[in-house]
């Protein structure tokens, strides 16, 4: 072999390594053998021809020829066969948006490579599935051709995300993983509806009012006056759109709930809605859109970033506020168990049984899920509570407490009182703003260097806000401080 080799011949090696591995070895290949393997070979060193080493050389020059899963020291290699590519993506597919519905997973295929899966595999989606990955996700009947597909095993080391990525994330969502009053219920008693007629519950974009007649006839014979029903449309739209719309109505209205129309769930916080609640339930939240599935997601994403932003106004300070989702795709790609606000904390999710809620049906949004047979069998309520700090008044406004400063801050704040000090200019810590505490301390530095800059003290000094103590015009900046 010779004692220089091109990036071609390198290439050209490696190759023919991963095509004809040693008896015995199955694809893929794990990159540290092929290491090996070349070595044998050449005599030398991967990193003496590319000091970043095998993996790297592979992502850089091989991208075409070979398929890399895994990542770092759990990489492995396999040639990049069509059928393998194939594979590959629809691993890579489940693996971020499972339980996913196999028709769904065609949509996504088609969107990225322009082209429907049947052009190059006439077998189609979904036997393809079954006779390639069947060991690797199981494929769940739905209705008709429809299948629910998620992998058996998210742990396997083929997937891109690292191994030390995925035990982050879980710890995560463990750590958040709390008793709450929702859960409690549910555990005492699964097959009953969770909720008590004693709960001021409000519920939001309920359609036809079928969840919250569900609820109402559950808490019989008592009274349901503490249970108010909404919906984001006009009353005159719903009794078009739903023919159970104004049966559910008026037994809500027997049972002495409320009913309300035209409530967006996105300004609760500027809504009269009676008080506070105990619960705020948001089931199945979508805006509607059906401008494609980046956009879906995109806008739904901030529907729920905005609820959550609004609901702590009208929220108890052991309230809960509850939003129900399908368990797959588009819905997993909202990351609803990262979406948050100042005044909430997520607590988990528990499973969502439409079955107790007796004569509850679901009303899809879009003509996608009115189309794939929208179902609500598979779906999770996931529950926020009150932040510390966070909590709502009854009279349905949220106060924020005053933060003081953090721990820079503070050292900051003393420091500079320190050099006040030193200045001559007396002033105890309490009194300086900590958003001017780096700011002042260059300004009397700077003067300290040039005598004639002007000098320009902190306003708590002064003691007048919006003004320095030679009395002259606040800058633009200077003002924006002072007003946060």
């Amino acid at each position: 072999m010779a004692d220089t080799l091109s990036t071609e011949d390198i290439s050209e090696l490696i190759i023919t390594i991963v095509k004809n591995p040693p008896e015995g070895v199955k694809p893929p290949i794990h990159v540290a053998q092929v290491a090996q393997l070349f070595k044998k070979k050449t005599g030398k060193q991967i990193k003496e021809y590319h000091k970043y080493g095998m993996l790297n050389f592979i992502s850089k020059h091989l991208t075409s020829e070979l398929i890399v899963l895994g990542e770092g020291k759990d990489a492995f290699v396999r040639l990049a066969t069509p059928t393998a590519v194939a594979i590959h993506w629809i691993r890579i597919c489940v693996f971020e948006h499972g339980p996913i519905l196999i028709s769904m997973i065609g949509r996504l295929y088609r969107e990225e490579h322009d082209k429907h899966f049947n052009e190059g595999f006439p077998m189609g989606l979904t036997k393809f599935v079954q006779e390639y990955l069947s060991k690797e996700m199981s494929l769940e009947n739905q209705k008709g051709q429809e299948y629910l597909v998620d992998l058996i095993d998210r742990s396997s080391r083929f997937f891109t995300t690292s191994k030390k990525k995925r035990k982050a994330t879980e710890a995560k969502i463990l750590d958040t993983e709390k008793a709450f009053t929702l859960k409690e219920r549910l555990l005492a008693a699964p097959e009953d509806i969770p909720f008590r007629h004693t709960d001021r519950v409000l519920v939001l974009g309920d359609a036809d009012f079928s969840w919250s007649a569900s609820l109402a006839c559950f808490f019989q014979p008592q009274p349901a006056e503490n249970l108010v029903g909404t919906a984001f449309e006009s009353f005159a739209s719903l009794k078009k759109k739903y023919d159970t719309f104004q049966g559910n109505k008026q037994a809500l209205e027997k049972c002495g709930a409320t009913c309300l129309d035209s409530v967006d769930a996105t300004r609760l916080h500027a809504t009269e809605l009676g008080g506070s609640f105990d619960f705020i339930v948001f089931n199945f939240p979508h805006t509607g859109t059906d401008e494609g599935l980046d956009h879906s997601i995109q806008e739904n994403q901030q529907l729920v970033q905005r609820f959550l932003a609004s609901a702590p106004a009208l929220l108890k300070p052991d309230g809960e506020v509850i939003v129900t989702l399908i368990r797959r795709y588009p819905y997993t790609a909202w990351k609803i168990k990262e979406q948050t606000s100042p005044g909430l904390q997520y607590m988990g999710a528990v499973l969502f049984d439409p079955a107790v809620y007796q004569g509850y049906k679901h009303q899809a949004t879009t003509q996608i899920d009115r189309d794939t047979r929208f179902s609500v069998e598979n779906a999770e309520s996931h529950v926020w509570r009150l932040a510390e700090g966070g909590a709502g008044s009854d009279s349905g406004t949220a106060t924020a407490e005053p933060q003081g400063p953090n721990k820079k801050q503070r050292r900051n704040l003393k420091r500079l009182a320190k050099y006040l000090e030193q200045q001559g200019v007396p002033a105890k810590t309490s009194q300086l703003d900590s958003s001017q505490a780096i700011s002042t301390r260059k300004q009397l530095k700077k003067r300290q260097r040039d005598p004639e800059t002007p000098a320009r003290t902190p306003t708590a000094i002064s003691g007048k806000a919006g003004q320095s103590s030679s009395k002259k015009p606040v800058t633009k900046k200077r003002k924006v401080q002072h007003e946060l």
